[in-house]
């Protein structure tokens, strides 16, 4: 699961009383993309923006990736 936000949005999620009931946020594996980074600024992907975030991003979806093991 993939959300923009700041760092409080997931435990935020997982204290919503239905949010927090899906299995991606109950373990914690959600990639939240900071609100004022440049990863967030390729939500609208250019093939230059991709090319320049694609490396972060993969990283995010890895650490939320390893945490369903």
């Amino acid at each position: 699961m993939v959300s923009y936000g700041g760092e409080g949005t997931l435990e935020a999620l997982q204290d919503d009383s239905i949010l927090g009931k899906i299995p991606a946020i109950e373990r914690g594996s959600v990639v939240i993309i900071g609100n004022d980074t440049p990863l967030a600024a390729a939500g609208t992907p250019t093939a230059l923006a991709i090319e320049y975030s694609i490396d972060e991003y993969l990283k995010l979806l890895s650490e939320a990736e390893s945490k369903l093991k």
